[in-house]
């Protein structure tokens, strides 16, 4: 499991589209939860992947669960199966 591109550069905020503004979790299991969190440990936004989705990928739009745009820095995500199995890994997000 990774997310791609890592680290993510944030452009001017002239992108085209909104589809510039977003990672990829890559090889994910069929049904998982990713929880991302600041490394002080605040949660900034849980996704939920299922099987009927894309197959092993799902994205990130980097807006936290208030809709607003995140800061620059470093997060750290742990994808959890149903059965309790654990992935962490961590990513960056710089200007």
């Amino acid at each position: 499991i990774k997310v791609v591109p890592n680290p993510f550069i944030v452009k001017s905020g002239l992108e085209r589209s909104e589809y510039e503004s977003r990672v990829m979790f890559t090889h994910l299991p069929s049904n998982c939860t990713i929880k991302i969190f600041t490394v002080d440990g605040r949660k900034v936004r849980t996704l939920e992947h299922h099987a009927s989705q894309a197959e092993g990928y799902t994205y990130w739009d980097l807006l936290n669960s208030q809709g607003q745009n995140i800061a620059f820095g470093l997060y750290v995500y742990v994808v959890e199966t149903p059965g309790g199995e654990t992935h962490t890994g961590k990513m960056m997000v710089i200007r």
